[in-house]
């Protein structure tokens, strides 16, 4: 049987299983199929390409490697070392082995790049912090220098009042002064 490269729709590649009906079985406890004859294949399984061919299990060693459960995976590696190596499990070994490798080589740079970022988002927000708490150390230190320049103007205004009275004072004693003054000339 020729199967081109992965076919015509992708050629399932799950393992194939021969259909037989068993009727009977001897004293021995050996199976016969419904035709009476002895069943030959069912005893010891033909790798030799002739009869049943094993094929390798695609679809179950990619859930595997999805699901991150590599036991399977050497589970099926194990099967497929036992058996003849055939030359058309060639391209499909490669597909196999090409796909673990990208998704490994993927999957870790996306790990990479995910912890990357993740450490980047830590420093910009402990950078954020720092700022935050600089900004709020300026505007503390910002709002009581303004309260004690607000003081300082309130007691240079206070003085200033008081000096403005003592003025008024000064000048209006001047005034009675300058007037007692006018009228003994008279």
């Amino acid at each position: 049987m020729h199967r081109g490269f992965l076919g015509p729709r992708l050629v399932s590649l799950a393992p194939r299983c021969v259909a037989c009906r068993f009727t009977s079985s001897d004293a021995n406890g050996a199976k016969t199929p419904a035709d009476g004859a002895p069943d030959v294949s069912a005893a010891k399984p033909d790798w030799s390409g002739k009869g049943e061919s094993y094929s390798i299990p695609t679809a179950e060693i990619l859930d595997a490697v999805k699901r991150r459960d590599f036991g399977a995976v050497q589970s099926h590696a194990v099967g497929i070392a036992q058996h003849k190596w055939k030359e058309e499990h060639n391209i499909p070994a490669a597909c196999i082995t090409l796909t673990v490798l990208t998704w490994f080589f993927a999957s870790r740079s996306r790990r990479r790049a995910v912890r990357a970022c993740r450490l980047t988002e830590a420093r910009v927000e402990e950078e954020a912090e720092q700022t935050l708490e600089l900004v709020n150390t300026l505007v503390r230190k910002w709002r009581n220098d303004v309260q004690r320049a607000e003081q300082q103007l309130q007691l240079i205004l206070d003085k200033n009042g008081e000096l403005t009275k003592d003025i008024d004072r000064m000048t209006s004693g001047l005034r009675q002064c300058y007037v007692d003054s006018r009228a003994s000339k008279a």
